[in-house]
């Protein structure tokens, strides 16, 4: 589900109650505005520490089957 930050408040009822929602953006910094203002009310969340990119460049070449592995 993909929610921009700008519309979070006005679309909080259609995230699930029963599960921790990931916030991300390509970097990291509206992904932890999210996840604040999540938590702030009441709705487990956590953010990519790393942001898309992190995520992207851990999908590549060597990084890719260590992540891979690191998940198993």
């Amino acid at each position: 589900m993909r929610i921009p930050l700008s519309e979070l408040p006005a679309r909080l009822k259609e995230l699930p109650k029963d599960k921790i929602i990931v916030t991300a953006c390509p970097h990291k910094d509206r992904a932890a505005i999210a996840m604040t203002y999540l938590r702030s009310k009441g709705i487990p969340a956590r953010y990519l520490t790393d942001g898309l990119i992190g995520l992207f460049e851990s999908l590549r070449g060597d990084k890719a089957q260590k992540f891979m592995q690191d998940l198993n």
